[in-house]
């Protein structure tokens, strides 16, 4: 029997060999829509199709939701003639007519086969049928476990231990830097000759140097954020990053994280770096200095005199004395100082190389070691002296401001941004710390107004401007790091979105700050503590104490006026009562003058009044008894004058 062909469709499939049986069981397909007879068209209606309406009659077609919309169709058995074949055309291109561009997937080909009639419109091809079983594999019955997958929460796991207990950290210790960027900064303005310009453009123009000359210049650091962090370092097995854990919630100091505040080259080293570079440059300089240290370097510096343009000898000394003062400062000064760094001797004497050197990534590695270093010395205990010094080497800049960059309510209180500031610059030349009257910021106020709060950024991550920046300094892929369970489950918990807290570490972290938290409840936030007290809000602890700030001030203004007024008054009675004394003394004078006076006038001389009233015996006795010559001459002279 010839091939019969099937009605064509959009889609033509491959026409089956028919082979006569005597009998062909039904098979089931997608509806196939009707087909119009044209006028004059000897056709009759295909009587193959069961409750097929024919078009004009007025009859609805039924539609069945779904893989339901199949309908049992009697298989026939044609002969095969020309006239069927056209026939068969005709009626392709009027139903191409009514179809328009409508793609449909339904085939109109009836054949059979081996193991009886195919259904209509069921796909014949190898691609085909691998395409259903993609479909079977992507059926909904596997959904159900891929949203598992994606709800699945990762676990946070807490950390082993801590280098330090809670009761260490409220502890306070003085901290000595060993960061000299001012210091720097003062000498290379005061050189003379002063800096010329190639010398001043090596600097400005560095891709990493540069950022330490936007800075604001203060000769105080403050280290009390950062020593708030060491306090609460957690022990980890990861050796290229350090992570801390702040009322709960954990803080990471990384690569990342150092290159995003400092904007200093970050990226990984090249293979050979350490054999970059000689020691040419100290040779020449310090023949005859067995141990170079940092003082040599900067005194060295200033005795310098350029010899030309063309001499570099002066700007490798002030390389040297940038690294070995601001990079890798030593811990040790005076006559116990170390030598200075000498991959840093090596490395001045190709200018070149130490412009593109990962000079952030070599005081990220030098601070890690600072970081061990500490540890390692209190071994879990510090003890409360004031005369005893802590110092902090290294480029301390990135984890001095991290504090204050990864907790927003310590940031709001003592940082304030750069007006001006480039956007292209790294955080730590775009903000700087309030003003006070103190040259830090003690260690009891961090922790106060560190308080109860969780909202801490776990991770820095850099702002929308800045994308450029970490681009350029840091690699998408830093090296490989030890294995560490506990912190990778901390990265994947923040990958995922979710909120990292231990509830045991932050309930101890309040404990040790003299905090009484209560449990954490939703919209409970004035719901009073287990213990019964009542605890009040940050913002209406601060509003209280500020109140207070004022009230005090203003009293204290009014105990100062008073004082004030006091003193005056104090000042002019003593001027009064000195102006009487003296007034008084001199009436006393001038009273005793004049009772003099009055005396001398009334009474005559004491000496002529004694003698007056006394007399002389003998004149006395005269004049009683009488001298008889006397008084015969008395006699004699009243009668010569009478």
């Amino acid at each position: 029997m010839p091939p019969k062909k099937g009605l064509k469709r959009k889609r033509v499939t491959k026409a089956t060999t028919v082979e006569s049986s005597p009998t062909v069981e039904p098979s089931t397909t997608t509806t196939v829509e009707p087909s119009t007879v044209e006028p004059g068209s000897t056709e009759e209606p295909s009587p193959m199709v069961e409750n097929n309406p024919i078009e004009g009659e007025g009859v609805e077609e039924q539609q069945v939701p779904g893989d339901l919309q199949v309908q049992s169709l009697s298989p026939v058995i044609e002969d095969s003639d020309k006239n069927e074949e056209e026939d068969s055309e005709k009626n392709e291109a009027e139903e191409n007519e009514e179809e328009g561009n409508e793609e449909e997937n339904e085939e109109g080909e009836e054949s059979s086969s081996d193991e009886g009639s195919r259904s209509l419109g069921e796909k014949s091809s190898s691609d085909e049928s691998k395409e259903d079983e993609i479909s079977v594999e992507n059926a909904p019955e596997n959904q159900p476990e891929n949203a598992m997958e994606i709800d699945e929460e990762t676990e946070a796991i807490p950390p082993l231990s801590m280098y330090f207990p809670p009761s260490e950290y409220v502890k306070k210790i003085k901290l000595s830097t060993r960061c000299y960027i001012h210091e720097v900064l003062t000498t290379f303005d005061e050189l003379e000759p002063p800096m010329s310009k190639s010398e001043r453009a090596f600097f400005e123009d560095h891709p990493s140097f540069q950022h330490v000359f936007h800075m604001p210049r203060d000769p105080n650091h403050r280290l009390m954020g950062m020593w708030m962090l060491l306090l609460r370092t957690a022990h980890i097995d990861r050796k290229k990053e350090v992570w801390f854990i702040v009322n709960g919630v954990p803080i990471r100091y990384g690569i990342s994280e150092h290159a995003l505040i400092s904007g200093f080259n970050c990226k990984n080293y090249a293979l050979d770096y350490k054999n970059v570079g000689s020691m040419e440059f100290k040779t020449k300089h310090f023949k005859k200095v067995p141990v170079v240290k940092r003082e040599d370097v900067r005194k060295k510096l200033i005795e310098m005199v350029p010899k030309g343009d063309r001499s570099k000898d002066r700007l490798r000394m002030m390389v040297l004395y940038f690294l070995t003062s601001i990079i890798v400062a030593p811990i040790k000064t005076g006559e116990k100082a170390p030598q200075v760094d000498q991959f840093c001797l090596k490395a001045v004497n190709d200018l070149a190389f130490c412009r593109k050197f990962q000079w952030g990534r070599y005081s990220f590695d030098y601070m890690l070691d600072t970081i061990s270093h500490t540890m390692n010395h209190f071994n879990g205990f510090v003890t409360e002296n004031e005369k005893y010094i802590w110092p902090v080497p290294g480029f301390c800049l990135p984890i001095e401001l991290l504090a204050f960059e990864a907790i927003p309510l310590l940031r709001e209180k003592f940082i304030e941004d750069i007006a001006g500031a480039d956007e292209g610059c790294p955080r730590m030349c775009k903000v700087k710390f309030k003003k006070n009257h103190l040259k830090g910021i003690p260690l009891d106020t961090i922790n106060h107004e560190l308080g109860t709060t969780q909202v801490i950024d776990c991770i820095v991550s850099p702002r929308i401007e800045e994308h450029a920046l970490m681009r350029a300094i840091t690699e998408e892929e830093h090296d490989v790091d030890m294995a560490d369970p506990v912190v990778e489950s901390w990265l994947k918990r923040h990958k995922e979105g979710r909120l990292i807290r231990f509830e045991e570490l932050y309930q101890q972290d309040l404990q040790a700050r003299g905090i009484i938290a209560g449990p954490e409840i939703a919209g409970g936030e004035d719901i009073p503590a287990v213990d019964g007290q009542e605890l009040p809000s940050l913002a209406a602890v601060v509003e209280m104490i500020q109140e207070m700030k004022v009230e005090m001030t203003d009293q204290l203004n009014e105990i100062l006026v008073v004082i004030s007024g006091l003193d005056d008054t104090v000042n002019s009675l003593d001027e009064r009562v000195k102006s009487l004394e003296a007034f008084r003394e001199a009436q006393k004078v001038d009273k005793r003058k004049d009772q003099e006076e009055k005396n001398q006038e009334n009474d005559g001389d004491p000496k002529e009044t004694t003698e007056e009233k006394d007399g002389d015996p003998k004149d006395t006795t005269q004049e009683k008894d009488g001298d008889p010559q006397v008084t015969k001459m008395t006699t004699r002279s009243k009668r010569q004058l009478g």
